[in-house]
């Protein structure tokens, strides 16, 4: 079978949770035996990608450069006026939807598999205009859910109940949108057991397959060859952490389990991940916290911890 895999972001380097996903799921889908095409958003041209390794898992690669980000009045405005959810149109690309267009024109493809909620549009589109070819939608959130929780975080925050209503419109929104992706897929992909039951209900009650993500466990089966030391009791989280979910857990954990440990035994709190939120800067004070922002590898930290 030949796949087009159409994904919101390069699957490489492996350093975020969608490219270690997208990654994993290509190589697994390559080692079963299917061909893939990699369209992808992407800044630099696809030449640039020989010496990676999705130059030998990939039969072929296209790259489109991103759309850049959409002004703030921008996306006031279609808060107020549009209707849509701020998903919808955050990759909106004309070169997208021509390289789309020209590549199901040109080759035949068994399916056309979409990484993500923010290429719904696109594969609304193709499915409308090619409605004999397969289109898998891949989840990797159930999103209108994941808005709710976040509204309610916010709802219980009097300084931010203004982003709470924002979340509740939002949810809504996405309700809306993510049920017309996965009415139109004919197959839905889900990470866990609890979305796959989200998503089946907006699948029409169709089978969502649940494919966890995973990663290459023999990165991390030998310890580092440089011993690396932290501090008393180090506890360790790993994490993107301009990622709404991640930033939460650790205000949490800061605020409400870290004293409870500090009042029993000396420990260090390391919260390791790229592009710190600046709502984190409160724990980047605790001389107990650190926040060591983006690292070259994980695994240091996680054999040097005494929890992870």
């Amino acid at each position: 079978m030949h796949i087009l895999m159409v994904t919101p972001g390069l699957p490489y380097p492996l350093q975020q949770g969608r490219a270690i996903r997208t990654y994993g799921v290509l190589h697994g889908m390559v080692q079963a035996g299917f061909r893939v095409t990699l369209l992808s958003f992407h800044d630099a041209p696809a030449e640039s990608l020989h010496d990676t390794p999705l130059a030998a898992l990939c039969e072929q690669i296209i790259t489109v450069p991103a759309p850049p980000p959409r002004p703030i009045s921008q996306r006031l405005t279609d808060v107020l006026f549009s209707g849509r959810a701020d998903l919808e149109g955050r990759l909106s690309s004309a070169a997208m939807t021509q390289a789309l267009q020209e590549l199901v024109t040109d080759q035949a493809f068994d399916a056309v598999q979409f990484e993500g909620v923010e290429l719904g549009a696109y594969l609304l589109a193709l499915k409308a205009l090619h409605p004999h070819i397969p289109m898998i939608y891949s989840a990797h959130n159930a999103e209108a859910d994941l808005q709710r929780v976040i509204a309610d975080i916010d709802a219980a925050d009097l300084t931010r109940l203004h982003i709470a209503a924002y979340s509740r419109v939002q949810a809504n929104r996405l309700q809306r949108f993510e049920s017309a992706v996965c009415h139109a897929a004919d197959h839905v992909i889900a990470v866990s057991d609890e979305d796959a039951a989200l998503l089946a209900t907006m699948h029409g009650g169709r089978a969502v397959a649940v494919i966890p993500s995973g990663v290459f466990a023999d990165q991390y089966a030998a310890p580092p060859q440089t011993p690396f030391r932290l501090e008393q009791n180090p506890l360790v989280f790993t994490g993107k952490m301009d990622y709404r979910p991640n930033v939460d857990a650790m205000l949490w954990f800061g605020e409400r389990i870290l004293p409870k440990i500090l009042e029993q035994t000396g420990a260090t709190l390391y919260v390791v991940g790229q592009k710190p939120h600046r709502r984190l800067a409160a724990l980047g004070a605790d001389p107990h916290i650190h926040l060591t922002g983006w690292v070259e590898q994980v695994q240091p930290y996680l054999y040097a911890a005494a929890v992870y």
